[in-house]
């Protein structure tokens, strides 16, 4: 799945806890699962962008509200470009882009709408 993350990358330098965790990165995922646990204000959207412009693939991203979720493409606009918008992003799940981007009620929602659960699961 080819994306467009490679014209994004982080403008800023990042705090030190947050180098030392991409640093160590590759020894995070090595199960392929990833739990990132701080505060509030420390830091982890930015990890999340990150992590997926490292990873590459389209993303699917969850949020329990729709401020999250809003933040999450403000802090990509303003962190992660410089003089261009990055228009791969989608706030619809049945309509993808590669950065798509909705809450927990929006994905049962798109869940409820299928016909059944294999349509669903083949969907994604």
């Amino acid at each position: 799945m080819v994306t467009s993350f490679s014209n994004l990358k982080f403008r800023f330098p990042w705090r030190s806890y947050q180098g030392r965790f991409l640093v160590n990165l590759p020894v995070h995922m090595a199960d392929n699962h990833l739990h990132v646990i701080a505060p509030p204000g420390s830091g982890k959207t930015l990890l999340g962008l990150e992590i997926l412009r490292q990873i590459g693939n389209k993303t699917l991203v969850l949020a329990p509200t729709l401020t999250i979720r809003n933040q999450w493409e403000e802090r990509l606009q303003q962190y992660f470009t410089e003089n261009m918008n990055f228009g791969k992003i989608s706030f619809a799940i049945d309509n993808p882009s590669d950065i798509t981007l909705s809450t927990y009620q929006g994905l049962h929602a798109f869940y409820k709408r299928q016909t059944s659960e294999s349509e669903f699961l083949v969907f994604f």
